[in-house]
């Protein structure tokens, strides 16, 4: 249920009824069309893992952006997706819609591997994967717009194991994970509280990136 629009850097809406699990609260709400969430790219790095919490909302055909700028996490055609240049990875399984589900992909250097709720999807070679290095669409990019709801969009310069992703994923993380480098936590965006970190110097409309980045 979408209740609240709110003005951030870009448009998006806050769901007060929906989450991933009983402990997480608010969920960032897309609508599909046109909505998206912008932010500073985190620190390049050719080993990582991107995951969150989804709530899927209507049919999917095509890309739907999920985290990304020139490469990214998508979905494309309802399956998770790890886009750069072409297509280098494409889950085997269709997320089920109208419920949460979190995924993940990671990626060692080598070998792009998808979860879904920390269970082993599918898992692809490639050679020279990134993070983006530009500025991120969060729930877009171009015309390839999320419609439902991201919680818990984490990031990492590392490829998380399955039972890294298992350990933590129906948790918040605390602050051992972002209070210094060593946990290779990048990016961390809970969705839960709006706080007026100066952009646009506009009040109370952002939304903290808690990784010590800042992003």
């Amino acid at each position: 249920m979408k209740q609240l629009i709110l003005p951030l850097i870009f448009i998006m809406s806050l769901t007060f009824s929906l989450r991933a699990q009983s402990n997480f609260g608010l969920a960032l709400s897309l609508d599909g069309n046109g909505d998206q969430a912008s932010a500073s790219s985190p620190i390049t790095s050719g080993t990582f893992t991107i995951e969150a919490w989804i709530k899927i909302d209507t049919n999917y055909s095509g890309y739907k952006t999920i985290y990304s700028s020139t490469s990214g996490f998508f979905l494309k055609d309802g399956k998770m997706n790890w886009y750069q240049g072409a297509d280098r990875f494409i889950g085997t399984t269709t997320i089920t819609q109208f419920e949460w589900n979190h995924i993940a992909v990671s990626y060692n250097g080598n070998v792009l591997t998808g979860y879904i709720n920390s269970v082993l999807n599918s898992s692809s070679n490639f050679t020279g994967g990134q993070l983006p290095i530009f500025g991120v669409g969060i729930g877009g990019h171009t015309l390839e717009y999320f419609d439902g709801l991201i919680d818990e969009l984490r990031v990492w310069n590392f490829a998380r194991s399955q039972s890294e992703i298992n350990n933590t994923m129906n948790d918040t993380l605390g602050s051992a994970y972002y209070s210094s480098a060593d946990s290779g936590l990048i990016s961390y965006w809970r969705f839960d509280t709006l706080e007026d970190l100066g952009i646009n110097n506009d009040g109370a409309d952002d939304v903290r990136d808690f990784s010590i980045y800042n992003n």
